[in-house]
């Protein structure tokens, strides 16, 4: 689908656990889920709004993953949204 960003990443070492990130553009939906259920949910409402999500991962092994969704190009039609864990980027898209 169009303007939709959609990706995963695992997080911990002996600790393992699945974290999605979903973001609709057209609508402003922003999801994360960690092992299926659903941890943050937000929409973004303004054009230039740049939302952070946090999200805590893990029992024994934590960690913090935050999502920083920031507006890019003509009208922010492609957005950039870095991923850090424990407050170092491991990636941005």
């Amino acid at each position: 689908m169009l303007f939709v960003y959609h990706f995963d990443l695992e997080v911990g070492d002996r600790e393992k656990h699945k974290v999605d990130f979903y973001y609709e553009k057209w609508t402003g939906k922003v999801s994360v889920k960690v092992d299926e259920i659903e941890a943050a949910r937000t929409r973004i409402f303004f054009l230039g709004q740049a939302p952070i999500l946090n999200v805590n991962v893990g029992d024994k092994e934590k960690h913090e993953v935050r999502f920083d969704i920031r507006p890019r190009g003509p009208f922010f039609m492609k957005p950039t949204i870095g991923v850090f864990i424990d407050n170092k980027m491991v990636k941005t898209y």
